[in-house]
Formats: C-alpha cells, structure tokens, sequence
C-alpha cells in the first residue's frame, strides 16, 4: 500500500486527548471551545459544574481569561459590536487586538495582568465557538480611545 492517506479525522475528544497529553494548547491547535465554562473546565481544571457568564475574569492570582466577541465586518466593510458596544479586531497575523467601544474611551480594566485569550467567533459549522488565539497583554490606548493588546505567546501550559 502507498502511503499516502491523510491521517483520519479526530472527533473532538481525541483531539483534546491529544493536547492534554502534550499539556500545552497553542493556536495552531483547531480546537474550539463552546462555552467559557469548557475552556475553564478542560484548560484550568475547574470542576464539571463550573458556571461563569462574564467574558473577562480573573483565572489565577496574577491572571486573566478574555473571551472578546470578534467584531462582524459588513458588507461596506465597516465593523459591527457583536456585544454591548465592544468592537474588537484581531489582525490578520493574530498579533495584535485593537478593542474600542460604541460609547467611547473607557479604561482598560487590569493592564497589568496578561490575558488567556480565547476569541469567539462561528467555527466551520457556523455555531459559536471559543478558539485560544495566544496571550495578550495591553500594550497602549491610543489618542481616540482604542486599546491596543499584543500576543505575548502563542501556547499556554494546561493546569
């Protein structure tokens, strides 16, 4: 036989099987989460029972989890909140968000801390789902009132 088969799809439970052997999820992983109680389930051991419906907590003493809501591009190409007014874009090389809200400056909440940072977006099914897009951290806001995060890494160590 030639050895030319694509290695057979994994459903989603092997597939995190796979990276919970490793113990590190990256971005290159096409996992997705979804729910934020899953990603604190599978990714900080939270108990089955976990609930949370904020987008934006603290996880640990020194860190953040943030689940932004991409912003929809419209057919002008103009970008739409998809929650209470926050517009936040990734960058096409997923280094950098840009986050500015409808009502205008806001602080930033918690600059120091480094952010888990898992976007929500539709998968391939078109259901919403969480994916890890690295670890971010504010960098600066600008004069108009946008804040600026950078990817500090692109991997997390599982708890």
């Amino acid at each position: 036989e030639k050895g030319n088969h694509l290695p057979p799809w994994l459903d989603p439970e092997e597939e995190w099987a796979v990276i919970q052997q490793r113990g590190v999820l990256r971005i290159e992983d096409n996992y997705s989460f979804s729910t934020i109680a899953d990603i604190c389930q599978k990714c900080f051991g939270k108990d089955k029972d976990y609930r949370i419906q904020r987008s934006f907590f603290r996880v640990t003493d020194d860190w953040m989890l943030w689940c932004p809501k991409l912003a929809i591009e419209l057919p002008d190409g103009s970008k739409a909140a998809q929650s209470r007014g926050w517009i936040n874009e990734l960058s096409a090389d997923w280094d950098e968000i840009i986050e500015r809200n409808d009502s205008g400056a806001t602080p930033v909440k918690h600059p120091d801390k480094p952010r888990y940072t898992f976007a929500k977006s539709k998968d391939e099914r078109g259901e919403d789902a969480y994916r890890f897009i690295g670890i971010f951290q504010w960098s600066e806001t600008t004069p108009s009132g946008e804040h600026i995060y950078k990817r500090m890494a692109s991997d997390m160590k599982l708890k």
